[in-house]
């Protein structure tokens, strides 16, 4: 399983992924998958934005006009930096943490008709037998798993999310410089015990000098 992640920000992501890996709770696993999204969705929206910090932080923080993760992802979808298959799955994705965060009896083996509807939504891999490289969304050597429960589902398709929302970042860092260098520049694995192996896929980029820089830091301000 394959998860683009930051790799800044004392490795909270990476922490979150083996957090959700190890899981034996729905509840758990989704919310945390919720934190994941949030923060990428975010990231994502002050990256496609511009650099004034001032009215990024007044329509994004609390009461904001875009204080909600639906907002900004609406936001991306009409700013064109995601196309409507993604704006779709990301919000059934939030509709799914939504509703076991706030209903404790919620269950993704038993869902409610609409925890169903929210599930039938998410299709990110349908038709697709890899997970993509953000860097061009081509195949990456690690295929896609059976996807035979409602938790295979969610998993599976916010891992997808975030690929294709850091496919998005990448996307308009070359749009702002015109650098055409490759992005992904770093990977790592990392092998849980008792399950599956974990590739991590970490948003990053090499400048032209050769020094590579990372994405969590500036994408916290947002982009030019």
């Amino acid at each position: 399983m394959t998860w683009s992640i930051f790799t800044g920000e004392g490795n909270q992501h990476l922490e979150t992924v083996v957090r959700i890996m190890e899981s034996g709770s729905d509840h758990e696993a989704v919310i945390l998958g919720g934190t994941l999204l949030e923060d990428a969705v975010l990231k994502t929206l002050l990256r496609w934005t511009r650099k004034d910090l001032s009215i990024q932080g007044k329509l994004t923080n609390v009461g904001g006009k875009l204080d909600t993760i639906a907002a900004q992802i609406d936001m991306l979808y009409l700013l064109e930096a995601i196309e409507k298959p993604l704006h779709e799955a990301l919000l059934a994705l939030n509709t799914v943490r939504n509703k076991l965060a706030h209903d404790l009896g919620a269950m993704l083996s038993d869902p409610s008709q609409k925890l169903s509807a929210a599930l039938a939504k998410l299709t990110l891999h349908e038709g697709r037998g890899f997970y993509p490289n953000p860097d061009d969304m081509g195949d990456l050597a690690e295929k896609i798993g059976p996807v035979d429960t409602a938790r295979d589902r969610y998993i599976v398709n916010l891992c997808l999310g975030l690929a294709e929302l850091m496919h998005a970042r990448i996307r308009r860092h070359r749009q702002l410089t015109g650098d055409q260098a490759t992005v992904i520049a770093k990977q790592y694995v990392l092998t849980l015990p008792g399950k599956e192996t974990v590739t991590s896929t970490a948003d990053v980029y090499l400048p032209p000098d050769g020094a590579i820089t990372t994405y969590p830091a500036a994408d916290t301000e947002g982009g030019e």
